[in-house]
């Protein structure tokens, strides 16, 4: 107890009191600063591995061939087949279709066992049919008496078992052969059925509501009539015999019933008679106009001008070049030059411009019997399929071939180009004779007179060079029409483009050789029916060849359209929107503002057949739309209810 009291005394001595000042604290010694680790030592490189031995000189050695096998040594043959002991049965014959001459055997069954001891039941043998394996089995019954008198009663019958197994074994064979071709063959035969009358119901549900018609079907005996109508163009064979001799007779005695004195039909024919139709006076147009053709065509194979891709369509891809204006130029230049070298190419078209219309026609006529005989060595998906069971007098005259090709160049195209050329040549010789130049660069002299110019004159000339410099300039719009993507080259094509530059320019020739004088009112309102009919036909142009290039640019969303079930669209506002055909509405409009210039002469008849032919055109794409886009085409019909002109036609 001392001893306790006593450490406590000493522990409450040495223990500090609440009151007492601490002791300062002995300042703390900063650590020393950590030695600096020594830097890696660099990795010693890599050895270089060494290279692949280097080839012997002699090269290596090569690998040992395959044995070659003794001729004597003959293969063994494998066992043949064993032959079926049971006859195959064939189909019987349902229907009178020919039926494929591989068949599939009929399907045996296995013939069952007919025991009429109802006691030896329990002894016939059971047989369970597995692919490749069989299996016997005997029912033994559970107690041991009945399975001895089973087994001594199965015994006499031994014989009969081992003939009924190897008999099986036979049918069996040959039916798990027999039913496997059977099921497969019938269960192809029922897919293909049930995918047939699939298909047929789902094309008239497609058919209904790709076209959002809500229309019930129409009757199959209708629509194998309508199938079975063969559309004929031009008032069919008939029509197209007689277009073939009359309109190329129509046009030359018109052509010769014009003169400078005078231009009527009660001349008769005088005129006619006394034009020399010899061989010899023939001849030296026909050769001019041949090298004036081949010239052209140097002109448009050359690989100048802007290239034009087709539309996409069933036939291969087709480039086009259009060099329309730049050979406009090179002919223009090529004819001064030969006026100031004193070769009058001029003076040789005026002095013979009828023989020149019947080397155009000659060789128009040339051209499309080249063109009938090429059709029968091309490809039948380059054919056009309008002219099926029509006739070869038919087929002739619109052509069979639809884009014919040779070195580049395409027929259809080249013949409407010439036309154009053509025309701008014929113009400016008829000007180039009335103002009377002179050209004649050794003498330097130029000279040239406006006083037989009259404002008819101008405004006349000045209309017919803006619609031909209007195609030369947007020649590749015309790569969209449906002459050039559709239409087929043949007489119709050839000999009207050819011959057409003549027809065109002797109204120009009239109205300069007889001194047309009209009205300052009238020459305004030809001008304006000239240019409402221009800004309507070049503007419905514009539009259509943009649309169909690309139907969903962003200049055509504030358009409305009308989709088809060919995928396609039809354009329904702007130009589109106020008449069916306002191209047709234009060209007819730019071809009626010439009447006032031409008036109470036969060239009028000219201006009337076009104006009758534009109206027929209108008729017949109308037809055709109808038969290629069904009820979209009524839709659209609905919706711009005129041909021609709104509220009339």
């Amino acid at each position: 107890m001392v001893l306790t009291k006593r450490a406590n005394a000493k522990l409450a001595a040495e223990k500090p009191s609440k009151d007492a000042p601490k002791k300062a604290e002995p300042e703390r010694k900063s650590s020393p600063a950590r030695t600096k680790s020594p830097a890696r030592k660099p990795s010693p490189a890599r050895t270089r591995s060494p290279g692949r031995p280097k080839t012997p000189e002699g090269g290596r050695a090569r690998s040992p061939g395959r044995p070659k096998k003794n001729a004597t040594e003959v293969k063994d043959r494998s066992p043949s087949r064993r032959k079926s002991e049971l006859p195959v049965a064939k189909p019987v014959q349902r229907s009178g279709k020919v039926t494929p001459t591989r068949r599939s055997p009929i399907k045996r069954t296995v013939p069952k066992l007919d025991l009429s001891d109802d006691e030896n039941k329990d002894d016939v043998p059971l047989i369970v049919r597995k692919p490749r394996v069989f299996e016997i089995e005997t029912t033994l019954e559970s107690d041991d008496d009945r399975g001895r008198r089973s087994l001594s009663r199965s015994k006499p019958k031994n014989d009969l078992v081992n003939k009924l197994q190897d008999n099986l074994k036979r049918e069996i064979s040959v039916e798990s052969s027999t039913s496997s071709i059977l099921k497969r063959v019938t269960r192809s035969q029922n897919r293909e059925v049930d995918r047939i009358i699939h298909l047929k119901n789902f094309e008239n549900f497609a058919n209904k509501m790709s076209e959002f018609s809500d229309e019930e079907e129409k009757p199959k005996q209708q629509t194998q009539r309508a199938a079975s109508k063969i559309n004929f163009n031009f008032l069919g064979i008939l029509g197209v015999l007689s277009l073939i001799i009359s309109i190329p007779t129509f046009v030359f005695l018109l052509l010769t019933q014009c003169s400078k004195d005078s231009c009527t039909l009660k001349s008769s024919f005088s005129s006619f008679k006394s034009i020399p139709l010899v061989f010899l006076n023939f001849l030296p147009s026909f050769l001019g106009y041949s090298s004036y053709f081949a010239l052209l065509i140097l002109l448009s194979i050359l690989p100048w001008g802007r290239k034009v891709s087709n539309l996409p369509d069933k036939q291969e891809k087709r480039n086009y070049r259009m060099n329309g204006l730049l050979s406009a130029a090179l002919l223009i230049s090529l004819t001064l030059i030969l006026e100031t070298q004193q070769i009058s190419a001029i003076k040789f078209v005026l002095n013979n411009y009828i023989y020149l219309y019947l080397s155009a026609l000659v060789v128009g006529i040339s051209l499309s019997i080249l063109a009938y005989v090429r059709s029968f060595y091309v490809s039948v998906s380059a054919l056009n399929p309008n002219i099926v069971n029509k006739g070869r007098i038919y087929n002739f005259f619109v052509g069979r071939e639809l884009h014919p090709r040779i070195w580049g160049l395409d027929w259809k195209l080249f013949v409407i180009r010439s036309a154009v050329l053509t025309k701008l040549l014929i113009d400016l010789a008829l000007v180039y004779n009335k103002l009377h130049v002179h050209l004649n660069i050794s003498e330097k002299a130029f000279n040239i007179n406006l006083n037989h110019l009259t404002p008819t004159n101008i405004v006349f000339l000045a209309l017919a060079t803006i619609f031909t410099f209007d195609w030369l300039i947007f020649e590749y719009t015309r790569i969209t029409s449906k002459e050039v993507q559709q239409e087929a080259f043949g007489y119709y094509m050839a000999v009207t483009y050819l011959t057409l530059p003549f027809i065109n320019s002797f109204v120009t020739k009239y109205v300069l050789d007889h001194n047309i004088k009209l009205s300052y009112w009238e020459l305004g309102l030809v001008t304006a029916l000239f240019l409402l009919g221009y800004i309507i036909y070049r503007g419905s142009n514009n539009q259509k060849d943009a649309f169909r290039k690309n139907p969903y640019s962003p200049s055509f969303s504030n358009l409305e359209t009308l989709p088809t079930t060919q995928g396609k669209k039809l354009l329904c506002s702007g130009f589109w929107g106020l008449v069916r055909h306002p191209n047709y509405l234009g060209h007819i409009l730019i071809e009626l503002s010439v009447i006032p210039f031409i008036l109470n002469t036969p060239l009028l008849i000219f201006v009337f057949i076009k104006v009758l032919f534009l109206i027929y055109r209108t008729l017949r794409d109308s037809r055709h739309c109808k038969q290629r886009y069904g009820t979209a085409w009524d839709r659209y019909c609905n919706k711009v209810r005129y041909h021609l002109i709104p509220k009339i036609f």
